[in-house]
């Protein structure tokens, strides 16, 4: 789990980028990333040649949730995303 004790680890995201969490967390804050926007961050991690479109994606996210700027379920565009499964 990640510190927020939900996503992804910070061994895996470490393993597939090459920069734990606390890592990429200063990289976007020196990136001014507190003022960009989701897209922009992703963008600006898709630059880094460790980091595919899919962990650029899950790296914005995460910072977004630690920065206060999204809580778990919500989109980019400040809806939420609700899903529900039967078993």
């Amino acid at each position: 789990m990640s510190k927020s004790g939900e996503g992804i680890s910070d061994a895996a995201v470490k393993r597939a980028t090459g920069k734990g969490w606390a890592q990429w967390l200063r990289v976007l804050d020196r990136a001014g990333g507190k003022k960009r926007t989701h897209k922009e961050l992703v963008q600006k991690l898709s630059a880094y040649k460790r980091v595919s479109g899919w962990w650029s994606q899950m790296i914005a996210v995460e910072y977004e949730r630690r920065r206060k700027r999204r809580v778990l379920g919500q989109t980019a565009d400040a809806g939420f995303q609700i899903g529900v499964t039967k078993t």
